[in-house]
């Protein structure tokens, strides 16, 4: 009997070792300690998961981490939409613009504020005013004004639409009740931006507009009417620069004015397409073919054009210091960058709005 009760002790003395040690080993690390750090991991799943769903909400953020992935220059559709939301245009319509009377329908430009809230002064980002054509205003990517809201933080108050001619921005339309101009010194009077961004001049030579620029190719002459090309640019469409730079002037602003001059498109025939369907263009091609010039003549003549407009600029510069800019981006825009006749990849764009941040930062 002795014997069984000597085994039945060190059985029940074996039972009661096991939970021994594993008593202490919790007791170790489940001190108060230990027992607020396991609850954390649980609830930071959950905190975790809001910034997942609210990156896409915030494409000002990613950008500042470099975030944005591009395939050939191009950002995957999401990623448009998503800076297209970041940079949701707030209309005047609302009548909550300080003040400014907002442009009645059909008589005026568009005016839209790119990352604005218009139920307040936007206080907390540095504004810039711009007009233009669709390298400020492209649905189908990410143009340099949408650049300008997500990588360098302006709010853009925004008259650009795609398809604008150079006439129309300075002069507007004849049945308009108001020049543009009035438009644009009354925005700037109000916001008193850093600057003042343009972009104009290039459907003013593309598409019918570029057929009188070119010789027929049975002629024997050169591929390009140098003297017409000429009178254009050092007439035509330096003087509505002028025009705009002097009614700035009699305004008293002294916002510096920003303008770029394209890079080197090639015609090639491509368009904008959507799906199966032709959007817009091309632009460049069908006037060179109508001539019966090659693809190398083509090419050439564009260059020329291209080269011409921006020695305009670079002029106007000069003879308009301290208040004018010319922001020469040739160098920043590549063959492969163009994904149309007219228009470049978004990453080429993204360049070109640091080339613009480049030269407000020295202007002001």
């Amino acid at each position: 009997m002795a014997k069984k009760v000597s085994r039945k002790k060190p059985l029940k003395k074996t039972h009661a070792k096991p939970p021994v040690p594993p008593t202490p080993a919790k007791k170790t690390r489940g001190t108060t300690k230990a027992s607020p750090k396991s609850p954390k991991p649980k609830s930071s799943k959950p905190k975790s998961s809001k910034p997942k769903s609210s990156k896409p909400r915030s494409a000002t953020d990613r950008a500042s981490s470099s975030a944005f992935a591009f395939t050939d220059g191009l950002l995957s559709p999401d990623a448009v939409r998503d800076i297209k939301l970041s940079c949701k245009s707030s209309s005047w319509s609302s009548g909550r613009s300080g003040g400014v009377a907002p442009p009645a329908p059909g008589a005026g430009p568009r005016a839209r504020m790119l990352g604005y809230d218009d139920t307040q002064e936007p206080t907390h980002r540095p504004v810039i005013v711009a007009e233009g054509d669709s390298w400020f205003d492209y649905p189908p990517g990410v143009d340099i004004l949408n650049w300008m809201h997500v990588d360098h933080g302006y709010s853009v108050q925004q008259f650009s639409h795609y398809g604008d001619t150079l006439e129309n921005m300075i002069y507007g339309e004849h049945a308009a009740a108001a020049k543009p101009t009035d438009f644009l010194i009354r925005t700037i009077e109000h916001h008193r931006p850093r600057a003042f961004l343009f972009s104009g001049g290039g459907n003013d030579v593309a598409g019918p507009e570029l057929r009188p620029f070119l010789n027929h190719a049975q002629s024997g002459l050169p591929a390009i009417r140098l003297d017409y090309a000429e009178r254009v640019f050092n007439e035509n469409v330096r003087r509505a620069y002028e025009h705009l730079l002097d009614a700035f002037h009699g305004a008293s602003i002294t916002t510096p004015v920003l303008a770029h001059g394209y890079g080197y498109p090639i015609p090639d025939g491509r368009s904008v397409d959507l799906l199966i369907f032709r959007v817009a263009g091309p632009w460049l091609k069908p006037a060179f073919d109508e001539k019966q010039w090659g693809p190398r003549e083509a090419k050439e003549t564009m260059r020329t054009l291209i080269d011409m407009f921006n020695d305009m600029l670079a002029g106007l510069a000069s003879d308009y210091p301290d208040r004018f800019y010319h922001v020469d981006v040739r160098d920043l825009v590549r063959d492969a960058d163009w994904v149309n006749e007219l228009h470049v990849a978004d990453s080429c764009y993204r360049r070109i709005a640091r080339r613009f941040q480049e030269i407000i930062e020295i202007a002001t």
